[in-house]
């Protein structure tokens, strides 16, 4: 190992990765499904499946890179929640993520400057993870790292002791590098196939002498006969509930998806601008900007009929459709978006968070890309 090398890359001795999935029948005879709290917020997640996840860092040593870790992550979608989240110290993450978990429950970051020699995890329940036909997980290594030892396992014995049969043998995918595109995280199967060290009920595969990369990990199961009868006749969710109104805003709810998604970073802090995304967009017409700004009022509005008919959070009052805004517009944490003269839109959190993490569910549950 190089001088340089080893000065400018993580050194870890382990890098692990456990998870454990089960059937979840409780919920299932629950219309309102299983209730999760994160910060104030109190909601219900309809699932048939429960995972426990852990992830371990075991730093060498001789570490001496001791710029900020951010591997100890991870992000859900279609609608699940993060639960119970534990770490070993303390968190150094910033407000923004920290406060992205207490208004959704869809994501969570450990952020910690590594001590050499010591060890690290993060460790939480995770409902709707692994819905039929999103059984797989997807990771990314940490990067620059040199680590001796990465290891996997996936815990399938509920499953299996609950009379479930395996359709799809658990297979892990190793891709050496990191993407330039996240299209790619999209894709199951890519990269060189793992043969696992054991399997049934708790598959193990062990990399050794790994530099960073993504992990995929995929399975599948069928339910034994009667378990389906449980789960009862489906029961709308998320912005489904809106039914024709939700689908007649189909692309203006794809446009608020993609400003959402390039302006609620940490440095942008969910600002954007009508005539930049018309820019970015490519949108034809005398005043592009002009059309983005009324689309935006289109789902606003439609949100604002959301919320009244379904709830948010206590002590939230009520927006008013035309502006965005609530009877309370001095204060940003009641409005979706905040638009103020002479200053750039905003999306605002939480309401406006929970507003973009409705519309991505809703979509990726219509099979419509993200792009």
């Amino acid at each position: 190992m190089s001088g340089d090398l080893a000065r400018f890359a993580y050194q870890i001795d382990s890098f692990e990765i456990h998870i454990e999935v089960e059937p979840v029948h409780r919920a299932l005879t629950n219309p309102r499904g299983e209730g999760v709290t994160h910060g104030l917020t109190t909601r219900h997640v309809r699932t048939d499946n429960l995972a426990r996840l852990r992830r371990v860092v075991r730093f060498s040593k001789k570490n001496r890179l001791i710029t900020p870790f951010r591997f100890l992550r991870y992000q859900t979608q279609n609608g699940g929640a993060i639960r119970k989240p534990e770490i070993s110290g303390i968190n150094e993450a910033d407000a923004f993520e920290m406060g992205r978990y207490v208004d959704t429950g869809l994501g969570y970051v450990y952020q910690f400057t590594p001590t050499a020699g010591c060890e690290y995890f993060l460790q939480f329940e995770l409902l709707k993870g692994f819905d039929r036909g999103h059984r797989h997980a997807h990771f990314h290594l940490p990067q620059p790292s040199l680590m001796q030892k990465v290891v996997l396992t996936l815990d399938l014995g509920g499953y299996l002791n609950s009379g479930f049969s395996l359709t799809e043998e658990p297979t892990l995918y190793l891709h050496t590098e990191e993407p330039i595109s996240h299209d790619f995280c999209e894709q199951r199967g890519v990269g060189n196939l793992v043969p696992s060290k054991r399997g049934r009920p708790v598959w193990e595969w062990v990399l050794l002498n790994q530099t960073g990369g993504v992990i995929d990990v995929c399975w599948d199961v069928a339910s034994p006969p009667g378990f389906e009868e449980v789960l009862g006749p489906a029961v709308a969710q998320g912005l489904e509930r809106m039914a024709d109104q939700a689908l007649d805003l189909e692309e203006e709810l794809r446009l608020f998806y993609r400003i959402g998604r390039d302006c609620l970073t940490p440095d942008r802090e969910g600002v954007f601008r009508f005539n930049q995304v018309a820019r970015q967009l490519g949108l034809p017409g005398a005043d592009p900007g002009k059309d983005v700004s009324r689309d935006v009022d289109l789902v606003i509005a439609l949100f604002s009929t959301y919320f009244r008919a379904y709830g948010h959070p206590p002590e939230r009052p009520p927006f008013e459709v035309a502006s965005g805004t609530s009877t309370a517009p001095e204060d940003e944490e009641y409005k979706l978006m905040n638009r103020q003269p002479r200053t750039p839109p905003r999306i605002c959190r939480p309401v406006g968070i929970w507003a973009w993490e409705l519309t991505r569910d809703f979509l990726a549950g219509r099979g419509l890309s993200l792009n």
